[in-house]
């Protein structure tokens, strides 16, 4: 029973389905995708995605003038996608949407409304408008940008903008609106120059740039400046019949600077220049104000002859002398002091005036009377104060006169009060032949003995193995009479008349002549007294003769140090070796202040006031 019960509901299913399947079911289409709306002249292009049933027949397109009133119909069969609407007017506004219809006659849903106004074709050509700079502008800076202004919008791809002479613009930058496209150069225009600027290009409707499509523009020159004025700015005690004058670095545009001129209080200027252009003179037709400051001003009106102004205005001032000056000039101070002695060979000649004097005439005043044809230079560290240079060094010993007359004038015109007239006396020099003092020379043995009073020393060992050396000593006395203030040469010399053995080559190759300072008299201690930081090589032969060596720095500080070593310079005579030791008598001998002649003497030369 069971069995049966099942088998008859399944068959019901069967022919429940079979039922089914014998009816037809149909759907409507997509509705359509992507439609969008393009004006022309007097119609408007459709276009949209197309739909992908198998069953599509086909598109309806609708329009009308009013939303939601769409009264047109035009049907488009597949597989177009697009459809040209004609007939319509231009500057109305047209409303458009679509349907999709199967091969059933099945219709989609409508799009969403797409609305736009048909338009007549751009056939007006772009022009400039303007540009920066401005066409024919002159004194440009040399870092402006470039900019191009259009009367609509362009198709930038079109447009070339050219440069001559060739620079490097860099890349264009557009405005939102493809109206202006301008350039920011990474380096300045050159001065001085005409840049031509050329321009192409095309809106949007392929129309040509029309017009002019060409300007030029011309840079700023290098600007003029002021080097110098007088008075110069500071200046004071300025008389008040001054003219004003401006030094330019170059040639300017007199009427320019003549209108860029202003001071304050007003001064009033009758203008003249030099040939060049490049000196102007105010010369007041009446005098200034006595004891007052004037700022003067050169703006920037003031221009070179290619008109390029000055970059900044120039200002300065001056004060006006507090009267008439009519009080002649003086020497207040000079130097070297009159009667001064000991003067540097090469000194200048220093002079101070009571007031700022004329340099021309001050100088022409200067002369030096003795000596005769002394030539110089001059200089002036400050507008009262005068320095003579001298070409040459004075001579020792000259004794120099010099004097300015009263031909020297100060800024007024008044000449120096009286002539004044000076002298010193420029340092001397002398040589002195200082022989050795012959209480105090000799020389001494090893042993103990000592010998002052003969005509010669001994310098080497005997036979008995005992070794001697020998003294020298010369009073610089008279240096110190003569106020010495430098040494310029020193040198010992001594006379070896005498020669036993070989000293020169068993003692040690040389004769030493050592600084020392034994002091007023000879002993035996002095045979290793100390050396005083100089030793000097006054020998190396044994051929008699004259023996000498420069001892200048030993003597200096003989002389440094005179007090403590009683204005002597002394020295000791010994070879490196004190004995060989061989039991032969090696030794030199040298003439002392005791012999008639061929004494031992210390030359000198030194200068001296």
């Amino acid at each position: 029973m069971r069995t049966r019960n099942w088998l008859l509901l399944a068959l019901g299913s069967l022919l429940l389905m079979a039922g089914q399947c014998g009816q037809q079911v149909n759907n409507p289409p997509e509705k359509p995708t992507g439609l969008v709306a393009i004006p022309g002249d007097r119609q408007v292009v459709l276009n949209w995605n197309a739909n992908t049933e198998p069953d599509l027949k086909g598109y309806n397109v609708y329009w009308g003038t009013a939303s939601g009133a769409l009264t047109n119909v035009e049907y488009v069969p597949k597989p177009a996608t697009s459809k040209t609407v004609t007939g319509l007017t231009n500057g109305t506004t047209y409303y458009f949407a679509l349907d999709a219809e199967d091969t059933g006659g099945l219709k989609s849903a409508r799009t969403d409304e797409v609305a736009t106004a048909p338009v007549a074709p751009d056939t007006t050509a772009p022009t400039i408008t303007s540009t920066v700079p401005a066409n024919g502008a002159t004194l440009v800076a040399l870092d402006s940008n470039l900019e191009v202004n259009f009367s609509e919008d362009m198709d930038v791809g079109t447009v070339t903008v050219s440069i001559s002479p060739s620079f490097d613009l860099g890349d264009p930058t557009w405005n939102p609106e493809n109206t202006r496209v301008s350039f920011d150069p990474a380096t300045n225009l050159s001065s001085e120059t005409t840049y031509t600027v050329t321009v192409e290009g095309k809106d949007h409707a392929g129309n040509a740039l029309a017009g002019s499509k060409t300007f030029n523009f011309t840079t700023v020159g290098s600007p003029p400046s002021v080097l110098s004025t007088a008075p110069a700015n500071g200046d004071t005690n300025i008389p008040v019949n001054t003219d004003i004058t401006f030094s330019f670095s170059e040639a300017m545009d007199r009427t320019t600077v003549e209108g860029a001129f202003s001071s304050s209080p007003s001064i009033t200027c009758t203008w003249s220049w030099t040939p060049d252009s490049k000196l102007a003179t105010c010369n007041p037709p009446t005098d200034l104000s006595f004891n007052t400051n004037y700022s003067v001003t050169l703006g920037t009106g003031a221009k070179d002859l290619a008109g390029n102004p000055m970059a900044t205005a120039y200002n300065f001032s001056f004060r006006t002398a507090s009267a008439p000056d009519t009080t002649k000039p003086t020497v207040t101070v000079y130097f070297p002091a009159d009667g001064a002695t000991g003067i540097a060979r090469n000194i200048n000649i220093e002079i101070t005036f009571s007031e700022p004097m004329d340099k021309a005439s001050t100088q022409t005043a200067f002369q030096i009377t003795s000596p005769a044809g002394v030539t110089g230079t001059f200089s002036w560290p400050s507008s009262n104060r005068m320095v003579f240079n001298p070409s040459s060094d004075f001579a020792y010993g000259t004794n120099v006169t010099w004097q300015v007359t009263n031909a020297a004038k100060d800024l007024a015109g008044n000449t120096l009060a009286s002539t004044v007239t000076h002298s010193f006396r420029v340092i001397r020099q002398k040589t002195v032949n200082l022989e050795s003092q012959a209480a105090l020379d000799g020389f001494v043995y090893n042993t103990g003995s000592v010998y002052t009073t003969s005509i010669g020393l001994a310098v080497g060992d005997t036979s008995a193995n005992t070794s001697m050396r020998g003294f020298l000593s010369f009073d610089l006395s008279p240096l110190v009479t003569d106020s010495a203030t430098n040494i310029t040469s020193a040198t010992l010399y001594a006379y070896q008349y005498l020669v036993m053995g070989a000293p020169y080559t068993d003692l040690g190759g040389s004769l030493r002549a050592e600084s020392v300072n034994y002091g007023p008299s000879l002993d035996a201690t002095d045979f290793e007294t100390s050396v005083l930081s100089y030793t000097y090589t006054l020998s190396t032969n044994d051929t008699a003769g004259w023996k000498s060596v420069s001892v200048l720095s030993k003597v200096r500080d003989d002389y440094t140090n005179r007090v403590a070593r009683g204005n002597r310079s002394q020295f000791r005579l010994r070879f490196p070796t004190t004995t060989n030791v061989d039991g032969g008598s090696d030794y030199a001998y040298f003439y002392t202040g005791d012999a008639s002649s061929y004494k031992p003497y210390l030359q000198v030369t030194y200068e001296y006031p």
